[in-house]
């Protein structure tokens, strides 16, 4: 039981650290407007973001519309 307890204090240390931490104002590597960012991972303003998944979906799109040698089906 004792090992169990020393085991489960690790992990919630280990929990604890990896936790995110609190928003932080970034400039936006796309239009340079500063935002709320939720981490270091997030580096791109919602709006820029939102636009592009739209260029992303719209590229798909397009090569499902076009066959593998580029003709239109």
């Amino acid at each position: 039981m004792r090992q169990l307890n020393i085991e489960v204090n690790k992990m919630a240390k280990i929990v604890k650290r990896r936790r995110r931490k609190r928003k932080v104002r970034r400039e936006c590597l796309r239009c340079g407007r500063v935002f709320m960012s939720e981490g270091n991972f997030n580096r791109i303003c919602p709006s820029c973001r939102e636009v592009n998944a739209n260029i992303a979906m719209n590229a798909v799109e397009v090569a499902f519309d076009h066959d593998y040698y580029g003709f239109t089906k």
